[in-house]
């Protein structure tokens, strides 16, 4: 049976629940019906599933209703019920004193799955009213002893505003009329309380966002459609608007797709899964109704599945690189967030046309089909039944997600899927965290985003689950494949995200691409430890090459970069020769080549310093998930692995190392990659890497420098290409956020076919092409262009940066007549307060000559953020340029409110946010006006059109990035 019959027909829920008083409010969904009896009755089809399945499927659903029978019964036996009861069950104390508000949600998850029991068809508890009745009266105990209005919150927030309250509004859509009137309206009372805005979370102290918005809003709107509120129905609505939007910085999806939560951590595995889940099940709440979701909040949900979540699996697994902690839980691996991420696909495809669901459709069984880690029948009923949806159905074709790079600079995440394997690298910055270490969760997850990479192989041999079974409590946590490290131990949580604790990553990371071509980099710091590294990654056709340079360390430190760290590893050979498979001995292979690991594929050595000495090591390792996660199973798992590193040994000193990774490449084809790698290594050094392969040139550049023909005159990343056609395409991208723009000189004289805005052509012919990338403001975007031999010369270009020769904030109020000329922070701000508002004045000598074609203002700066709360780090705000009257004149020891000349014209806007960044303005007009007058000089003042937050710019005399005026002649 499809989900569209059973949501059409209905479930008959009984309209009189005795759940509110809405009975009167106008119908909603079109007609003259009960409207909150159909929105039950349609949560009640989300909750339940599709019902139980005919034909293959048939038996996994049956096995999965007696499991799931068989806990109802013990929980059954084990409920009190009785009025004055402490807690429904014994086990499970809700006590202040320690803060146990995890096991309120546990009870309210335990009365959840009763009352889903009651309603599952085919099960021994469907129909029965007296387990109905028992779970109604455990509700009213819960209700009584602690989750009520009033009750003063402890423990975690995210129990009593979303685990508990969507566990027990669930239960009470279940229940229906078995859950008596005093108790329902107590629990409704109890989810008013302690969410009375969705827009709100933590007590009222944070702006929701994200997945816990969305939460919020199921729990609101559920809760509406149980007590007939429109109210309620109308705030969860309001609150989905813009919840998918792009953010600039923080929670929420990026522009480039990236999903963060915690402000600093990757995670659209699960955070961003349980978003997408509820925007699927408000999309089938809500369809037809005045509180619909919106149609931005539709398209954005659908592209986000092919820009965020698709790209991020291989057959069917989520990547762990994006479930932050979440890969500390054995009951949570990569494959059950997977196959719940099918699931949610199966569900949103009903909440769309026919062409979006078809696709939508295909993608789930796709990944249903391969990922079977688990027996289905160990799923919940409603599980097995909506995946037994497409799995048992033949006009369903499967289809595998897209190939290509996918870059999330904004996440540090970069993906390259190609035909046959997936790599996945992490790396982490002053933006994004290393990893997440919260709730006693991910003890070891130290080095997950050094560096870190996944790596997943189709083919014979291969296995299907490399990081699925026990990996992360059996491997090695300081030897994960990718890391440049040193091998000193660390404590738990060192140099996580771990309640708001700075991030202590650099600030050069990040990647440029030229279509299925990207090349990342980054200067590494080691966590707590002198080490510093350059490393760079180029993503090839066939291949990943892998590069590090400047790899340093004092203090005795040793360091280690490492190749490959394998479970179950297959045939290992080093050169051609068979390594022996006895475990627990660490081999040494001096001037080795190539070395290939059955089912994985191969590795070529392109170069390697005197100090780079290749070892390997098979080892039976032990741990348990209570190791890296507190109260994880005790049980001690053992797991083989082999491990394969270049040692650098003690205090290296600008040790290097370049290495080919061929993924599922056989043996033989590693050899002759050896033999010819079509990866040429041009330069390797502190200063920058560069390399060849075929018609692609990928320089990194981490200062100005020159290499492969291609010369920077500040740090970016560089990827030259040329087609068949002789067409050569470049992108730069600068990727430590540090300058305003980077000029390139490329050694070769093609013609202008097509550039972005933001990256000029200066010049092209003989004398080669020069380029200036507006990189600043970008977040690491990149800026493209192409050229032939045959298109247009570009008319020669000068462009002239100007630093201020005078600048200064005033104030208005009672500051109006002080001056602040000689500071190092030029503020601006539009406060309701006269006395707290500032604008900023700058003033530039102006070039001689031809008239300007275009004029940019660059600034450096941030918002200042509260370094004890989170609130402060999504702040953002648009700054404005503004021209000033004619022949201005003022002096910057000297310049007050009541003597700035007034702002004129609005010119240009850019945004800053808590994160310190360059910020270009478009003041092309006041500077073209000021030449054509003739003037010597032009003012521009920099002011807030609307009232935010205080901003911090770099002024000229603050020695650092001061403002520059970039003017741009022909």
């Amino acid at each position: 049976m499809r989900r569209r019959t059973v949501l059409a027909g209905g479930l008959g829920l009984a309209a009189g629940t005795g759940l509110g008083s809405g009975a009167s409010a106008r119908a909603r969904t079109g007609g003259d019906g009960d409207t909150y009896g159909e929105l039950l009755a349609r949560w009640r089809a989300v909750l339940v599933g599709p019902g139980a399945p005919q034909g293959p499927y048939a038996d996994a659903y049956a096995r999965a209703v007696a499991a799931h029978d068989a806990v109802a019964a013990g929980r059954l036996a084990g409920l009190v019920i009785d009025e004055d009861a402490p807690s429904p069950w014994p086990d499970l104390p809700l006590d202040e004193t320690p803060a146990l508000s995890a096991n309120v949600t546990a009870a309210a998850d335990r009365l959840r799955s009763l009352a889903l029991a009651t309603a599952t068809p085919g099960g021994q508890w469907y129909g029965n009213a007296d387990a109905a009745a028992r779970t109604a009266s455990g509700c009213r105990v819960l209700w009584r002893a602690r989750y009520h209005a009033g009750q003063a919150q402890y423990g975690n927030w995210w129990d009593w505003e979303i685990g508990t309250p969507r566990a027990l509004t669930d239960a009470l859509a279940l229940l229906g009329p078995a859950t008596d009137a005093a108790t329902a309206a107590g629990l409704l009372a109890a989810v008013d309380h302690f969410v009375p805005d969705p827009r709100r979370m933590l007590r009222g102290e944070l702006e929701s966002t994200g997945a816990n918005r969305v939460d919020l809003c199921r729990v609101v709107a559920v809760r509406g459609a149980l007590g007939g509120d429109d109210g309620r129905l109308t705030s969860a609505a309001a609150a989905l608007s813009g919840v998918l939007d792009p953010v600039p910085l923080g929670d929420g999806f990026h522009a480039d797709g990236s999903f963060l939560m915690h402000t600093s951590v990757a995670y659209p595995g699960t955070y961003g899964e349980v978003l997408l889940r509820g925007m699927a099940e408000l999309m089938r709440l809500l369809a037809g109704t005045a509180w619909d979701v919106g149609a931005p909040e539709r398209r954005l949900t659908a592209e986000a599945v092919d820009r965020t979540f698709v790209p991020l699996t291989h057959h069917g697994l989520t990547l762990d690189a994006v479930r932050g902690r979440a890969i500390a839980r054995h009951t949570a691996t990569d494959a059950d967030d997977g196959f719940r991420l099918a699931l949610d696909l199966l569900l949103l495809a009903d909440a769309l046309p026919p062409p979006e669901a078809a696709r939508l459709r295909a993608t789930a069984k796709y990944a249903l089909a391969h990922n079977t880690w688990r027996d289905l029948a160990v799923r919940s009923p409603a599980q097995v039944a909506t995946a037994a949806t497409v799995l048992g159905d033949d006009s369903v074709v499967p289809a595998d997600g897209p190939l290509g790079h996918f870059g999330y600079d904004g996440m540090e995440r970069y993906v390259h899927r190609r035909p046959g394997w997936t790599y996945c690298l992490s790396l982490n910055s002053d933006r994004v965290a290393r990893y997440e270490y919260m709730n006693g969760e991910n003890a070891h997850g130290w080095h997950t985003g050094d560096g870190a990479s996944l790596l997943y192989v189709d083919g014979e041999g291969a296995d299907p689950y490399p990081y699925t079974d026990a990996y992360w409590p059996t491997c090695d946590p300081k030897r994960l494949a990718g890391i440049t490290v040193d091998t000193a131990p660390l404590p738990v949580g060192a140099g996580g995200d771990n309640d708001h604790v700075p991030l202590s990553g650099t600030r050069w990371s990040g990647s440029v691409r030229l279509g299925d071509t990207a090349l990342a980099g980054c200067d590494l710091r080691g966590t707590d430890s002198p080490l510093r590294a350059r490393r760079s990654w180029l993503f090839l056709d066939d291949a990943v090459l892998t590069a590090g340079s400047g790899i340093t360390a004092t203090g005795g430190r040793r360091v280690e970069s490492v190749v490959q760290h394998r479970q179950r590893p297959g045939a290992f050979t080093v050169d051609g020769a068979a390594q022996p498979d006895t475990p627990g001995v660490t081999r040494a292979h001096p001037g080795a080549r190539w070395a290939h690991l059955a089912g994985t594929g191969g590795h070529v050595f392109l170069h390697t310093a005197a100090s780079c000495r290749l070892r390997s090591l098979r080892e039976d390792r032990e741990g348990a998930w209570a190791d890296i996660r507190q109260g994880g199973p005790t049980a001690r798992l053992t797991r083989r692995y082999l491990t394969l590193w270049h040692d650098h040994g003690e205090e290296p000193a600008d040790a290097a190392f370049a290495d080919l990774l061929l993924p599922g490449a056989t043996a033989a084809t590693t050899a002759a990659r050896a033999a010819a790698p079509g990866v040429e290594v041009l330069r390797l050094d502190r200063e920058a890497h560069a390399f060849r392969a075929g018609q692609v040139t990928a320089a990194v550049f981490f200062t100005a420098g020159s290499a492969a023909g291609i010369t920077a005159d500040g740090p970016c990343a560089v990827l030259l290409a040329e087609d068949a056609a002789g067409t050569l395409r470049v992108a730069v991208a600068d990727p430590s956020r540090s300058v305003p723009a980077v000029t390139l000189r490329i050694a070769d004289g093609r013609r202008t076919l097509a550039a972005d805005p933001g990256l000029t052509v200066l010049a092209t012919g003989r004398g080669g092409l020069r380029l200036h990338a507006a990189t600043g403001g970008t977040r690491g975007a990149g800026l493209t262009a192409a050229f032939s031999a045959t298109g247009t010369p570009a008319r020669p270009a000068r462009l002239t940066s100007l630093p201020p020769d005078a600048d200064a904030t005033v104030r208005g109020g009672a500051h109006a007549g002080l001056n602040d000329g000689r500071g190092d922070v030029l503020t601006v701000r539009r406060a309701a307060a006269a006395d707290d508002t500032r604008r900023a004045y700058l003033r530039f000598r102006l070039p001689g000559g031809a008239r300007p074609e275009r004029a940019v203002l660059w600034v450096y700066g941030a918002i200042p953020k509260d370094p004890d709360s989170r609130a402060s780090d999504l702040l953002h705000h648009p700054l404005r340029a503004h021209a000033t009257a004619p022949g201005a004149r003022w002096g910057e020891r000297r310049l007050t409110w009541d003597t700035a000349p007034a702002p004129a014209a609005p010119l240009g806007e850019g945004l800053l946010t808590t994160y310190p960044d360059w910020t270009g303005l478009d003041v092309t007009g006041a500077v073209r006006d000021a030449a054509a007058r003739g003037e010597a000089y032009v003012t521009l003042a920099l002011a807030q059109d609307d009232e935010g937050p205080e901003m911090r710019l770099d002024s000229r005399e603050s020695g650092g990035r001061t403002p520059r005026l970039h003017v741009l002649t022909r």
